[in-house]
């Protein structure tokens, strides 16, 4: 847990001292995504005995648990960072120009 918080501090200075603070949430998005992919691993392997523990232990449903804590998991964290992200860097330039 303590490595993917510090590659995320890490993520966040990189941005800052680089002239990508302009697409910092797209940078923000795509490397907090791929570091932070052991941590939410980890987390929903925890989380999926929960899982069991709401919906019920059939062998089938063990195979769907893990990947479903994983996105939550996953999507919550994006959510967060980008919100941070956008908290620090408040203009960026839009992704699509049309």
């Amino acid at each position: 847990y303590w490595l993917t918080t510090i590659a995320i501090i890490a993520i966040y200075l990189s941005i800052g001292l680089t002239n990508a603070s302009k697409h910092a949430n797209v940078w923000l998005f795509v490397l907090t995504g791929i570091a932070s992919i052991p941590m939410n691993i980890e987390l929903s392997l925890h989380a999926s005995h929960y899982f069991s523990l709401l919906w019920g232990d059939a062998f089938v449903m063990k195979f769907l648990y893990v990947p479903l804590a994983f996105v939550i998991i996953y999507c919550i964290e994006q959510i967060i960072v980008g919100v941070v992200g956008r908290m620090i860097w408040r203009e960026q330039a839009p992704v699509w120009k049309r």
